[in-house]
């Protein structure tokens, strides 16, 4: 059974990822108003993650967020990702989404 609620955009977008003084880096693979799954490092489940979304336009959205999963990307033998879910937005992630509907 589908858990999604919420339509997911297919994107490319770099994000920087900060929890506590850890920072990583990652790309998205797609994007729904309350998620989104970022190809890089694997992160604990439920911690709370501060998020900076890199935008076309050269804008930055501010998220935070909490992971819900980590997988293995099957087309790869070397590369994760993680699920997230977002539980604050900013103006300019809900002013990017209006643009890919």
């Amino acid at each position: 059974m589908e858990a999604r609620k919420d339509k997911r955009f297919k994107k490319k977008l770099l994000v920087r990822i900060y929890s506590g003084t850890n920072r990583f880096g990652g790309i998205t693979s797609d994007i729904s108003n309350n998620g989104m799954f970022i190809r890089g490092a694997l992160l604990p489940n439920d911690i709370e993650l501060t998020i900076a979304l890199y935008l076309p336009g050269n804008k930055i959205s501010s998220l935070l967020g909490i992971v819900k999963r980590n997988v293995k990307i099957p087309e790869a033998n070397w590369l994760f990702g993680t699920g997230l879910e977002l539980i604050k937005k900013d103006h300019t992630f809900h002013n990017f989404l209006k643009t890919l509907t």
